[in-house]
């Protein structure tokens, strides 16, 4: 008798410790929340994120308790469960989730000055000459186009005083043959 106590005992336990596993999981979704800008887009992936941790915490429950309970349901391993999850909450929550996002910030700083500001700068510089090469396109691309313009429409004079010298001598052929009729 003593041994089933001992292990229902233990099972509560595991079931605590659970609890507490699955809210310190969900401690990553609000700092990852704390970063972000309100918005209705921001609304429906805060719901679908927490749709999607519970079922992975129902999930996690129901096969932790089905392997050290050997598959027996009970009520109190559930409160249990709940129970490990206001603790955690009640207790270290808050700091962790402070703790975290101070370092996040640190790390973001830190990133800021070292990384991003240099890499701007050289955006910036990289855009300059971007800029000057994009002109230096532009105007060769238009200097083109005028050129094939002007090569266009000077062949196509060339066409028309061909097409109106062939249609001066035709129209001096037809006159000669119908002066020659008279």
């Amino acid at each position: 008798m003593i041994l089933h106590w001992e292990q229902e005992l233990e099972v509560c336990l595991r079931a605590i410790l659970c609890g507490i596993a699955l809210r310190a999981v969900y401690d990553f979704f609000l700092i990852r929340r704390s970063f972000c800008d309100p918005g209705t887009e921001r609304l429906l992936l805060d719901s679908a994120e927490d749709l999607i941790y519970w079922i992975f915490c129902g999930t996690v429950v129901f096969t932790v308790l089905y392997h050290y309970n050997s598959g027996i349901p009970r009520g109190y391993l559930y409160l249990a469960v709940g129970g490990g999850m206001l603790l955690y909450h009640f207790g270290p929550s808050s700091y962790v989730v402070r703790a975290v996002h101070r370092i996040c910030l640190t790390l973001k700083k830190i990133f800021e000055r070292r990384i991003k500001k240099p890499l701007q700068i050289a955006g910036k510089h990289l855009q300059k000459h971007v800029k000057s090469i994009t002109i230096k396109a532009e105007k060769s691309l238009r200097e083109a186009s005028r050129s094939r313009k002007k090569r266009a429409s000077a062949a196509g004079t060339k066409r028309n005083t061909k097409k109106s010298g062939k249609e001066r001598t035709a129209g001096e052929k037809k006159k000669k043959k119908a002066g020659g009729r008279k």
